[in-house]
């Protein structure tokens, strides 16, 4: 049977989240879920199928307040049930938050107001890896009234958001921030370019298992409002530095930076991911001055945001992503796949 699945989106009266199933060819209302009273509103919702039979059977939902939510498909109802405490009430999988500094201190939600990717994980990186399970990919921030810009809501200025991946590994335990691995971002140049790294920060002694990780963005204000792309056991995503006041958002393009990180982990790879002199080829002169693997690149306003491509290499057509300059050049240029010709 098939579903139209949406949310009750942001600016609703009471900043309710509620997720919505209709009928396509009727309209009519198939089921009314009530996640949270006061979560701001449901801004995204993905579906994943868990057991490859082509029907999806978990939905996974954030909204304002920073909430992830799961959703499984329950056979014996015919509809969609989301865990609950032993009050009864519905309870996230998972509330992106930051402690704050300065003005914003405490446990500060983060918004979600981009779509999740999701993939499963392997274990292939080691001790260092997530065990088997659903990875969930996201970033916080908005971008949708005037006071998300810092330079009109001072109590914004030096607010935190983040990138995380997390393991959902069909267990009823919530994850917290404190399962998750940290990494962060360390920054440089290459050229006249503003670059990235990423380095890991080891849980602390007796932590959980780790059910994921999360990068921390450095810049003041730096938010996520774009989904991620999950390709090749990497994960890629943008982010956009805080807007300044008085600005045309039309003309005026923020800071944004393009970074890719190992899926499973949130390192950096060993390998050259980003095309930092533009020659086309992946080598050792795309490295620091440290001899480190970028994971992020600062891209002009002239900049697209990262898109399919399908180039000529030495093998053959090749699938890979890029952006694309004002003057319709190809750059920044990530590892390229070999197309199967059959």
């Amino acid at each position: 049977r098939w579903f139209v699945v949406t949310g009750n989106g942001v600016g609703s009266r009471r900043g309710r989240s509620i997720v919505y199933l209709f009928d396509p060819l009727t309209g009519n209302t198939v089921q009314t879920i009530r996640l949270s009273e006061d979560g701001g509103g449901i801004t995204a919702v993905t579906a994943v199928d868990i057991d490859a039979d082509q029907f999806a059977d978990r939905l996974y939902a954030a909204d304002l307040g920073g909430n992830v939510w799961r959703l499984n498909w329950n056979h014996q109802t015919d509809q969609f049930s989301v865990p609950r405490d032993v009050n009864g009430a519905p309870r996230p999988l998972f509330r992106a938050a930051h402690a704050g500094t300065g003005t914003q201190t405490g446990s500060v939600p983060q918004a979600i107001t981009s779509a999740f990717e999701a993939g499963y994980a392997t274990g292939r990186g080691g001790s260092d890896a997530s065990p088997h399970g659903l990875m969930l990919y996201f970033g916080t921030g908005k971008l949708l009234h005037d006071r998300d810009i810092p330079a009109t809501n001072p109590g914004h200025v030096d607010f935190v958001h983040s990138f995380y991946g997390l393991l959902d590994t069909d267990d009823s335990a919530t994850i917290n921030r404190n399962h998750l691995s940290i990494r962060e971002i360390q920054e440089s140049t290459f050229g006249n370019q503003s670059i990235r790294t990423v380095t890991n920060v080891s849980p602390t002694s007796g932590s959980p298992p780790p059910r994921g990780w999360v990068i921390d963005l450095p810049a003041s204000g730096e938010r996520v409002i774009d989904p991620p792309t999950l390709a090749h056991g990497r994960i890629q995503f943008t982010t956009l530095a805080a807007p300044a006041a008085n600005v045309d958002p039309c003309t005026d393009t923020p800071a944004r930076f393009l970074m890719e990180v190992d899926a499973e982990t949130g390192s950096g790879t060993t390998e050259p991911l980003l095309d930092l002199n533009n020659d086309g080829i992946l080598d050792s002169n795309d490295l620091t001055a440290d001899h480190d693997v970028p994971a992020g690149i600062q891209l002009d306003e002239n900049h697209s945001d990262p898109v399919p491509l399908v180039l000529d290499g030495p093998g053959g057509h090749e699938l890979s992503r890029g952006t694309i300059n004002s003057e319709g050049d190809v750059e920044h240029t990530t590892t390229p796949i070999r197309i199967s010709r059959r």
